[in-house]
């Protein structure tokens, strides 16, 4: 998880030196191209390391008022407003 985010900071600094008189091929197109594979290469084991850390044991409850809270929130607002 160090490699990553060296390649995206490469990335951001070939986008701090662009010129005018190239193309866009020469000049934005390789800091795209780091950038990009940076965060892959970051967020693949961030997602499984958070992954691991939530608790196994499934909790239904939890998930649906997460989910439907702010629905709800905004259903009755603009009920109490007359929307």
């Amino acid at each position: 998880m160090i490699a990553g985010p060296i390649v995206a900071a490469l990335g951001f600094v070939l986008f701090a030196v662009p010129t005018i008189a190239h193309s866009y091929w020469v000049v934005f197109f390789p800091a795209v191209i780091t950038l990009g594979l940076g965060m892959a290469i970051t967020v693949a084991p961030l997602t499984t390391a958070v992954m691991n850390a939530v608790d196994q044991e499934p909790s239904a409850q939890h998930l649906v008022s997460t989910t439907q809270s702010p629905v709800s929130l905004g259903f009755l607002r603009s009920q109490s407003w007359g929307l």
